[in-house]
């Protein structure tokens, strides 16, 4: 982004680092990213400054202990809030789902003690590259000089669009940060199951389970062909490039024309599904 675009903007746009694009568009597209907090054996990082996802996913793999994360002090919103305000008529900021962290509330009391009447915090419901689109979103209405009104206005009729689904490669993360129980991950161990979980509207619902990773990519697939109206394709994953080569091929071939972004699964998401995890977003038409 250029400074020129810059300054012809009438607001900023802010997310968090749970949000995911391909490398090198968040500066791009002018997105302020506020990093959430890491803690691991001891040591606090804030997430893709302190500790990069490369380094998160080869460390996680062979550690022990698994990270705990945290959303950003809210010190941090102040302060980018403030500094923002004093270059822009306004503020959009859009945060991973308040059901997975408490960073959209930080977020929103950071906005009211601030400047609440120029500062816009929305609930995503949704989080990775789901999210990194709705940034994307509101940094592409923030170029064309809306008011900040009429860009909240759309992104709110945008969110519900998102839809994001993924394949985990094994329960033991989910198990070690208590996301589900211990008999239930040794049974899917023994069992080699593979859930596909979706992320809808701050819900992670659980579709199914299949035997192998073929079968997941497979399906995986066929759940994006069932989807109404695609506009938008993206593969994500952690640490599994190619899981991802292989879910993008299946889904090229069903989305022919269609051009399908690729990201990487950060950090605090990463924490819990673990290395090997790997899905689709998309985004929908209208109904």
């Amino acid at each position: 982004m250029t400074g020129s675009t810059a300054r012809a903007r009438r607001f900023a746009v802010v997310t968090d680092s749970t949000a995911d694009l391909p490398e090198g568009e968040f500066q791009r597209l002018g997105i302020h990213q506020i990093p959430l907090v890491v803690n691991w054996e001891g040591a606090t990082y804030r997430d893709k400054v302190d500790l990069t996802t490369a380094a998160f996913y080869a460390r996680l793999a062979h550690s022990p202990t698994l990270p705990t994360t945290s959303a950003p002090p809210a010190g941090d919103f102040e302060r980018l809030y403030r500094s923002l305000l004093a270059k822009y008529e306004g503020v959009l900021a859009v945060h991973l789902s308040a059901s997975f962290s408490s960073t959209w509330s930080i977020s929103r009391s950071a906005a009211q003690a601030v400047d609440p009447g120029r500062i816009a915090v929305l609930d995503s419901g949704t989080t990775t590259m789901c999210l990194g689109w709705a940034a994307a979103e509101a940094a592409r209405l923030a170029d064309t000089g809306v008011e900040l009104d009429a860009a909240v206005a759309h992104l709110e009729h945008f969110l519900p669009r998102l839809r994001l689904y993924a394949a985990v490669d094994t329960l033991e993360f989910l198990e070690r940060g208590g996301r589900i129980g211990r008999v239930q991950a040794l049974a899917g161990t023994l069992l080699r199951v593979k859930p596909l979980l979706q992320v809808l509207r701050g819900q992670v619902i659980p579709l199914e389970r299949v035997r192998t990773h073929g079968a997941a990519v497979r399906r995986l697939a066929e759940l994006a062909a069932e989807l109404p109206r695609v506009e938008r394709l993206g593969v994500l994953h952690g640490a599994a490039p190619d899981a991802a080569r292989e879910l993008h091929a299946a889904l090229a071939a069903r989305f022919p024309g269609l051009a399908i972004e690729t990201g990487e699964i950060g950090i605090v998401i990463g924490t819990h599904a673990g290395p090997g995890v790997f899905g689709f977003t998309a985004l929908v038409g209208e109904a």
